[in-house]
């Protein structure tokens, strides 16, 4: 135990609970569940037709039509105007222009996401609540690599706006179409596709707590199809801390591809992240430790694409893609002697690996697209610390088959969908995962939708195989799985996006992976015991009139930890709300924007809820206070493509914590150029 306070607590007490087992099955289950659900959708709706009966016209005209196609919800385009899934889509570019510079920036302003940061300043451990479930419940990808930990969370601390295009939410279980981590959310961060005539773009930043970054980016079109992106981006920031409060990162990213006459298209993209977080923090939080001097940690960053689509005929479309993710990791805390550091120096290296390929192919014909693929994915993790140099790594392997069926009428008042995913795993037993949903206009504004889910999380490389002999894994675990479903409606007006969104939904966590410290090494200390509730009722509402753009976005989640298994400890209390999930959360923004000026202000309101205070052992459980956080932004174009930009995070200087014991970010103020050419 000498070292177990150096293991971030999600590794102790934050993933799991579970359960009931998923007996070893053949591709019967797969092929039972395909039938069924295919015989639904062809028997709910008409079959056969031509293509003729598709091209009607559309509700309204659209005045920007890309922005009614989505990915996220079947990993292929769709129209959101037909799916009965809930989805969010955000304009990186409005984004940007409003002085946000994180992809977590943008999306703790939408009340319907929690995101909560450990600490102040940025590269401070970022993590993402969505409908109740844990960070780890939420699978990321940008373009097409998913880029969680293997089996955990992904740190969204360390993803900057830098040549973004868009990012999609899929709310709700996506497992059907994913596979695993995309047990509540899966969040889709698409890159920048160049277009037009080649522009570059600079920019530069400085302000509060020693704060400078810049960017430079170029992107447009080479003629015969050819495309192209790219962008660096760096951050500095130092002392909202007294001691060894410092962050420096920087990224680099690349996008090339051509769309061809044939109607083929290819692109590749790569992106690195380099990142060093220096912290005094321990485990309790700025209000408590002692604070560390000189502890620090580094993070590299890997993620590269291929995809390849080929539009075979107007009916038939076929695409392959290709994925590598890797992460590397170097955390140490020198001998800064008593009463900092009582057990000597430590160090640590963790990795983080996956090679993923992806392939479908989809064929449409009257309203109906039927569409078949499967995954191979590779994953590797390794670990080593001050006691192991050498690497103790593992590798897991798992492949996937998926069939869906998307129904649109001719009328495009009715949509329909159904899927299954069945997967192979060489660490647990198979899974199937299927999928309903379906989306009515009862008229020409007003949407409703509702939609079935599961979803599944593979356990995380530490808990089968174990952490450097502190803690033993168990070879035997389950995935944590969740049913989900919701209801919703949406009145689009006259319109291409939603004027006001309305969702109920209910989420059932099982087989919660737990911690049981059961202290004998032959004995392993995770086991699938937990079961949890989280049902709630979400709320956006969007009006753009002018220049004027104000939303609204609420969030109220009941949680509760229903069965605490044979481990009950104060971070999973039965019935009683799960950690760091507000019973109410929202946020307002208004801006207005012209040709030259541009202001905009931001509310959060974070409501009460509850965490563990870890300044005593042992840890106590308390409810923390609720808060108000006001944010403004501000641009200028005061010449050509010049603009001033500027922004001010914490207007009023509210003391408040996301996580308790650890100072929320104070009052700053940031003002910089940003020009394009």
């Amino acid at each position: 135990m000498r070292h177990l306070r150096r293991i971030p607590i999600h590794f102790v007490f934050g993933r799991g609970e579970r359960a009931k087992a998923f007996p070893r099955t053949s591709h019967s289950p797969f092929l039972k569940s395909a039938c069924t659900l295919l015989g639904l959708v062809w028997g709910l709706t008409p079959a056969g037709g031509s293509l003729r009966a598709q091209e009607v016209p559309k509700p309204y005209p659209l005045p920007i039509p890309h922005e009614t196609v989505v990915v996220v919800a079947q990993d292929a385009p769709d129209d959101v105007r037909t799916t009965g899934r809930a989805v969010l889509v955000i304009r990186a570019a409005e984004a940007q222009a409003a002085g946000f510079q994180t992809v977590a920036d943008v999306l703790k302003f939408y009340g319907v996401l929690n995101v909560v940061t450990t600490g102040t300043l940025p590269g401070s451990t970022t993590s993402l609540f969505v409908r109740g479930g844990p960070s780890s419940y939420t699978l990321v990808l940008v373009d097409n690599v998913p880029v969680n930990q293997v089996g955990g969370f992904y740190e969204f601390a360390y993803l900057p706006l830098d040549n973004v295009e868009r990012i999609e939410i899929l709310q709700g279980p996506g497992s059907s179409v994913y596979g695993s981590e995309a047990v509540t959310a899966v969040v889709r961060v698409f890159t920048r596709k160049g277009a037009g005539r080649p522009k570059v773009r600079l920019s530069g930043l400085g302000g509060s707590f020693q704060t400078f970054g810049g960017t430079l980016a170029s992107d447009g079109a080479l003629g015969g199809g050819w495309h192209y992106s790219v962008g660096l981006g760096g951050l500095r920031s130092d002392r909202q801390l007294p001691v060894n409060d410092e962050y420096k990162g920087g990224t680099a990213s690349v996008q090339v591809g051509a769309d061809l006459p044939n109607g083929h298209a290819w692109a590749f993209r790569y992106r690195f992240g380099d990142y060093d977080v220096h912290f005094p923090t321990q485990g309790a939080g700025d209000r408590f430790d002692v604070l560390d001097p000189h502890q620090f940690q580094r993070t590299k960053e890997h993620i590269a694409g291929f995809e390849w689509t080929a539009p075979w005929s107007a009916r038939w479309t076929t695409r392959l893609d290709v994925g590598f993710y890797r992460r590397l990791g170097h955390y140490e805390d020198p001998d800064d002697g008593p009463p900092v550091d009582f057990f000597g120096p430590y160090w640590s290296d963790f990795l983080d690996r996956r090679l993923r390929l992806n392939a479908f192919t989809a064929y449409s014909a009257g309203g109906h697209r039927l569409l078949l693929g499967g995954t191979y994915t590779v994953e590797t993790g390794g670990n080593r610390d001050i006691y192991r140099d050498a690497w103790d790594r593992h590798t897991r392997r798992s492949g996937t088959l998926y069939l869906r069926e998307d129904y649109e009428a001719p009328d495009r008042r009715f949509g329909l969908t159904a899927g299954v995913r069945w997967e192979r795993h060489s660490d647990y037993a198979d899974v199937v995962a299927p999928e309903l949903s379906l989306a009515y206009w009862p008229t020409r504004t007003l949407k409703l939708r509702a939609s079935v889910g599961f979803g599944y999380k593979a356990p995380a490389f530490f808990e089968v195989y174990g952490l450097g002999g502190i803690v033993t894994g168990n070879p035997d675990l389950k995935p944590e799985r969740n049913v989900g479903w919701d209801v919703g409606l949406e009145y689009w007006g006259r319109f291409a996006w939603p004027l006001l969104r309305v969702t109920y939904f209910d989420n059932r966590f099982e087989d919660i992976i737990t911690f049981v410290n059961r202290r004998d090494p032959t004995q392993p200390d995770y086991e699938n015991l937990r079961t949890a509730v989280a049902r709630g009722l979400e709320v956006d509402a969007e009006y753009r009139v002018g220049g004027l753009v104000a939303r609204l976005s609420y969030a109220f989640t009941h949680t509760a930890a229903t069965d605490v298994g044979l481990a009950p400890d104060l971070s999973f209390v039965e019935g009683q709300p799960l950690l760091r999930r507000p019973k109410h959360r929202a946020t307002a923004s208004l801006g207005y924007q012209t040709a030259r000026l541009g202001v905009w202000a931001d509310v959060l309101y974070q409501g009460r809820r509850w965490d563990l205070d870890w300044s005593q052992f042992p840890a106590r459980r308390v409810e923390m206070d609720s808060y108000v956080r006001v944010d403004l932004r501000a641009r200028w174009t005061f010449w050509r493509q010049v603009a001033l930009v500027g922004r001010v995070e914490n207007l009023f200087d509210a003391h408040y914590e996301e996580v308790y014991g650890y100072t929320g970010q104070k009052r700053a103020v940031y003002a910089g150029l940003d020009m394009t050419w």
